[in-house]
């Protein structure tokens, strides 16, 4: 069933033509037509919502508000600030007062609409306006800006690819937002091709997303107005990235543009310390653990050389679920990791909490694990981290009297008597029996 707190006020799709490796420019499919039937809207809306809901999604705010084509510039000058004056064009006779009765009815149910409209379009007809009010017409102009915007980074990366373009304003709850997704629209939304009129959505399968926007418009604002004071509001933009495509997030970051980009190498350091944590609590048995931990890292040190995005929901968890799975353990998802993500670092108001990046093979190093075995039949084996070799674990220079030397922190050192413990009671129990 729909969602009836959701309030639909201007929906468009446009469409960005671009193959991969395509380097010569098709300009974008601006549609002119918005939405009609709001219930298809609001389902697309809900698709959207879940699938931010299931899947690996980075947080931020935007860094500025006056870089050219990018959103914050378009929102900035269109629908938070007062432009030049810019009223419709059309050459048909109106009632001015009418006019502005009407514009008075608008302004008590948003925010922002005392703006006025975004440039006009050589293109529009008094049909257009006819159907739509003078703050959708504002809305309409700014999906185009926006879809030029993103047609710019998006032709900027060779390996990237365009798609329909939905744009949807809308308020739920009594906040305001806006959706900007990249979707794949065969065989799951049926639209008019001329108009971009939904026509009916049946089932839309995840894979047909490539990647999602959500900002809540009320915080932009309230950020832009606070001259970009970071303590003002909380992270407003939320994106999700689907598949494989390594410059997604890069161009997304770019488009919007994000205040704090995702470091790769920061983002590799605590994708494995947070599964390490998480192993450290986990009800798997051990052993269970360690091919976990070493199955991840593989996968990471392979799409590391690959140069090849990694999803902590799309690629990490299904591996803890299939490990779970052969050793009949049930993990529920409270007690899942990507539950335990969410509280522990990859919140909303986190930083680096993104679930998409690109693995950096240098900070790896650091969590690969070694196995040491000296000796044969009574042999000492040593488990741990590379990085600890050379620093916890060295060497003695001396090579005609070799020694393997381990240095302890004064927390260890208790743990290891109680081990020497051990070991001098069992010589005992053996010399009282010979």
């Amino acid at each position: 069933m729909s969602n009836t707190n959701i309030e639909v006020q201007a929906s468009i799709i446009h469409q960005i033509i671009k193959d991969l490796n395509h380097t010569t420019e098709v300009p974008p499919l601006l549609r002119d037509k918005l939405h009609a039937d709001y219930q298809q809207v609001i389902k697309l809306i809900e698709f959207l919502e879940s699938q931010l809901e299931k899947n690996g999604l980075a947080h931020s705010k935007l860094k500025k508000f006056d870089r050219s084509n990018t959103l914050g510039q378009v929102l900035a000058q269109y629908m938070f600030e007062m432009p030049s004056l810019m009223y419709l064009t059309y050459t048909r006779t109106t009632n001015r007062g009418a006019n502005n009765i009407y514009i008075q009815k608008v302004i008590g149910f948003y925010p922002f609409s005392s703006r006025l409209p975004a440039p006009t379009n050589e293109n529009e007809t008094i049909n257009i306006f006819e159907a739509e009010s003078i703050f959708q017409t504002r809305l309409r102009r700014i999906s185009k800006l926006l879809t030029k915007a993103l047609h710019y980074h998006i032709y900027k990366e060779a390996m990237t690819t365009g798609d329909h373009l939905p744009i949807i304003f809308y308020r739920q709850n009594g906040i305001n937002y806006l959706y900007i997704a990249l979707l794949s629209l065969k065989d799951n939304i049926t639209i008019n091709e001329n108009t971009g009129e939904i026509l009916d959505i049946k089932h839309i399968d995840a894979g047909a997303l490539k990647v999602a926007c959500r900002i809540n418009l009320d915080s932009l604002n309230k950020h832009k107005e606070n001259n970009l004071d970071d303590n003002a509001t909380n992270n407003y933009v939320s994106w999700i990235q689907k598949g494989k495509a390594l410059k997604i997030h890069e161009y997304i970051q770019d488009f919007l543009p994000v205040l704090v980009r995702i470091d790769d190498k920061s983002a590799t350091t605590k994708a494995i310390v947070t599964l390490e944590k998480y192993l450290k609590q986990s009800t798997l048995p051990d052993n269970a653990k360690k091919e976990v931990h070493k199955d991840v890292l593989a996968l990471f040190k392979r799409r590391a050389e690959d140069k090849q995005p990694i999803s902590l929901v799309e690629d990490v968890d299904p591996i803890l679920t299939a490990k779970a799975e052969a050793y009949s353990i049930d993990i529920s998802e409270e007690d899942s990791f990507k539950t335990f993500r969410e509280q522990n670092g990859y919140g909303p108001d986190d930083e680096d909490n993104s679930n998409i990046f690109s693995p950096s093979r240098e900070p790896l190093k650091n969590f690969e694990i070694f196995d040491l075995i000296v000796g044969d039949d009574e042999f000492i084996k040593i488990s741990g981290k590379q990085s600890l070799i050379g620093d916890k674990i060295r060497l003695s220079p001396d090579e005609d009297n070799p020694e393997l030397i381990i240095r302890l922190d004064p927390n260890e050192l208790e743990k290891v008597k109680i081990e020497f413990a051990k070991a001098n009671r069992y010589e005992s129990d053996a010399d009282e029996n010979s």
